[in-house]
């Protein structure tokens, strides 16, 4: 049997389990199923079916051996997915005749049928709850388990909200009347990608961007909805690690870039989203890239300035206390944040907004149904030009236009990876434009940190009440003041030209989309 499925999924602390299965909504449904399943999912040992953006599974449950193959689905909130199951005898998946997540192709080659095995299991007890309102029927279901791939294993807790009849609005109403009173986590990552991640060692590491699977053809709107989405699991991998008080500075680093990389996308496609509800997503994630910026300002200027500056420097170990002591208020500020029911409330609009948010309805909108090529080619030559014509003046700006300059070269260059897929056979035009970007935004980032670093210290000795700098602070403020003497000696004309030189580069390149 073949049907699609759609479903939002939740991380949920075991702590809170309680009032979960207390909630009202959940009482009203009467009582609730329990059953355990263990799903063995299986691929070749290169992934093949996953690379394929396919997901092979075999479950079993009540005595009851369940083949899925199902489409991985895009990490966009309401997950989408086409899904083929049927009961087989063996343990062993049965692929002949499936014509599920565009299979066919793939699977004619024996190969891949005779390479595949077992690669990691889902263990988990499910609790599930049956709603039905007017003419939705919903389930709601927690999943308490372990995946476990080779000698890597994660517990899970999580709950999945699927619609089983019904219009997507009564999806988030659900969710939304759940999570109003139980602290539910947005997820969008997978039990399969759970498993394949555990399987190659990523689940508990930093992640970076990786490439958005855009394909030529496909409108506008749903580009920015694809790349909004892979934008969100990007930051929410990391913000699990910082929750977890995994605080390495290359998860913040990872977590504000991804935040970085989902407002340069609003920007460019700011001809779709120019409504109300956007305006409030945007600034709710600026609220949150602020205090991400806040720490990372205080890593860098711990890492790359004072705790690189001459040691014999009378007061620097002073002075690296008290960074470091505002650093971690920093991240505690954040932390906090990020456990909020603000912040909750951010991730709930965020994932109705990508689903079912107001720009996606405006039907009359040519730019929402602009084939993504047009949209992206007009849009990369307008900001192109539009940072060009202030690159070529960074020799006259002050400190804060060359910020300026510097925010708009990296926003570009986010918006230059996000299209690799769509011009593909320009890739080495696209390879050469995104490195000038980065060189142009390398040279004016180190100005702007040694800027940031300066008026920070500088701003240190008018915060230091009188009575402590004459009890034991003036060492400390010593040593600010000779690190910031050092950083005014910064050679910037020298960054200067190596921003213009590149600016002067890009100029001269053919465009990548023409």
């Amino acid at each position: 049997m073949s049907e699609q499925e759609r479903e939002l999924k939740f991380d949920i602390d075991v702590k809170d389990i309680p009032d979960l299965e207390a909630h009202p909504l959940l009482r009203q449904a009467g009582s609730s199923d329990r059953k355990h399943q263990r799903s063995v999912y299986f691929d070749t040992d290169h992934d093949d079916l996953w690379q394929a953006g396919a997901v092979v599974r075999v479950r079993h449950q009540d005595g009851r051996k369940v083949q899925t193959v199902k489409s991985a689905g895009v990490a966009v909130a309401a997950t989408e997915r086409d899904e083929e199951e049927r009961d087989i005898d063996g343990d062993f998946p049965d692929l002949s005749g499936t014509r599920a997540a565009g299979l066919a192709r793939l699977l004619k080659k024996r190969k891949i049928r005779d390479r595949l095995a077992a690669r990691f299991e889902v263990d988990v007890d499910r609790e599930t709850w049956t709603l039905r309102e007017d003419s939705a029927e919903l389930e709601v279901a927690l999943d308490r388990g372990r995946v476990a791939a080779g000698v890597a294993a994660s517990d899970l807790c999580e709950v999945e909200v699927e619609l089983k009849r019904g219009d997507v609005a009564s999806l988030y109403e659900t969710a939304r009347r759940l999570g109003a009173d139980v602290p539910l986590h947005l997820n969008l990552v997978s039990k399969g990608e759970r498993g394949y991640r555990l399987l190659h060692n990523d689940w508990d590491r930093p992640q970076k961007a990786w490439p958005v699977p855009l394909k030529r053809g496909m409108t506008s709107a749903d580009a920015l909805r694809m790349v909004a989405a892979e934008c969100m699991k990007q930051f929410l991998l990391n913000e699990r690690l910082l929750l977890r008080k995994n605080t390495g500075v290359e998860v913040v680093h990872q977590a504000r870039v991804a935040i970085r990389r989902l407002r340069a996308a609003l920007t460019f496609f700011k001809e779709l989203v120019s409504d109300e509800q956007s305006a409030s997503i945007k600034r709710e994630l600026k609220w949150i890239s602020d205090l991400l910026g806040e720490a990372r300002d205080l890593d860098v200027l711990k890492s790359d300035i004072v705790d690189a500056a001459d040691g014999s420097t009378p007061g620097r170990k002073a002075l690296a206390a008290e960074v470091e002591r505002r650093r971690r208020a920093a991240y505690q500020r954040l932390t906090q944040a990020l456990g909020s029911p603000r912040y909750r409330r951010l991730l709930f609009d965020f994932a109705e907004w990508m689903d079912e948010g107001a720009w996606r309805k405006q039907s009359g909108d040519s730019a929402t149904h602009e084939p993504i090529e047009d949209f992206a080619a007009d849009e990369l030559k307008r900001h192109t030009r539009k940072l060009l014509k202030r690159a070529f003046h960074l020799e006259e700006f002050d400190d804060r236009a060359r910020h300026r300059v510097r925010i708009d070269a990296k926003k570009l260059r986010y918006i230059t990876e996000f299209f690799a897929a769509v011009f593909p056979s320009r890739q080495g035009r696209h390879e050469k434009f995104r490195d000038l970007l980065e060189d142009m935004q390398t040279a004016l980032g180190e100005i702007n940190d040694r800027v940031w670093a300066h008026d920070f210290l500088g701003r240190l000795a008018h915060e230091i009440p009188r009575r402590d700098k004459v009890d034991g602070q003036s060492v400390m403020l010593f040593a600010a003041g000779e690190i910031g003497r050092d950083l005014e000696r910064t050679d910037k004309d020298k960054l200067v030209r190596r921003a213009s030189k590149a600016a002067n580069k890009l100029a001269k390149l053919a465009p990548f989309w023409g």
